[in-house]
């Protein structure tokens, strides 16, 4: 289609390097803890290999664009918890329940006493779903920042409905399938708003470590478990593209 760039092997790697040049002797410069899965996932998140981040590089952006565009919602939207990639050092992510949960579900905050979330007993501080785990609400006025936006965005998403993503009807039930489909959602009620700013959407897919299985010999291209996975990846990233032409805003 011409209309999907993918970047491959990308990874934490400051600079070529093989086994043969172990960091040991100064030949090499490589990340912190080489050939850890966590460490070297963070690192792709944060984009900071020399040591640790408490923000990726997703929210990284999202803390110097925000500001730059009308924002009735959140520039991040998670639909897979609050991974390190989706947290700046000022944003936070806006994170949901993917579909098939209804989207004017996705964020219930009813039943708080507190509109502001001072108190630490008040129901909004505990289930407020924006991230703000690591920052004490009371203390902090960025996530009291937050628990505003949260208010907000429960307002809005209970107005929109529920909106009907044609194209993944057909499309068979996957996890990311599902994510893509509610950031479709919320993408339309950018839309339907007026919104032009941009959006960051964090819809994580996993079990590519494989290990054993990855293909069959005979038929690498169609069987076995890389086959499988990428299908399931052609299938959600086209039902999503589909979704962003009905929408209007595949070009944005």
């Amino acid at each position: 289609m011409g209309k999907l760039g993918v970047v491959c092997n990308v990874g934490p790697l400051v600079e070529p390097t093989s086994p043969n040049r172990p960091n040991q002797n100064g030949s090499a410069r490589v990340p912190l803890n080489l050939f850890s899965h966590s460490d070297s996932k963070n690192q792709w998140q944060t984009s900071v290999s020399n040591g640790q981040s408490t923000a990726g590089w997703g929210g990284r952006i999202a803390d110097r664009t925000a500001d730059l565009n009308i924002v009735h919602l959140p520039a991040v939207t998670s639909v897979a918890g609050t991974p390190i990639f989706t947290s700046g050092n000022v944003e936070r992510p806006l994170a949901i329940a993917p579909a098939p949960t209804a989207l004017n579900a996705a964020l219930q905050l009813n039943g708080f006493l507190d509109p502001i979330g001072k108190r630490r007993g008040s129901p909004l501080y505990l289930r407020c779903r924006i991230s703000c785990s690591t920052i004490p609400i009371h203390t902090d006025p960025r996530c009291e920042r937050v628990s505003l936006e949260a208010v907000a965005v429960e307002k809005i998403a209970a107005r929109a409905g529920n909106p009907t993503i044609a194209h993944f009807r057909s499309n068979p039930r996957t996890t990311l399938g599902n994510q893509l489909e509610q950031i479709a959602k919320v993408i339309s009620i950018r839309n339907v708003l007026g919104h032009e700013e941009a959006d960051i959407s964090s819809a994580p897919s996993g079990g590519f470590d494989t290990h054993t299985g990855q293909v069959t010999r005979q038929h690498f291209t169609t069987t076995g478990t890389q086959a499988n996975l990428l299908a399931q990846l052609s299938g959600a990233m086209r039902a999503f593209y589909d979704a962003t032409v009905a929408l209007g805003v595949e070009r944005r």
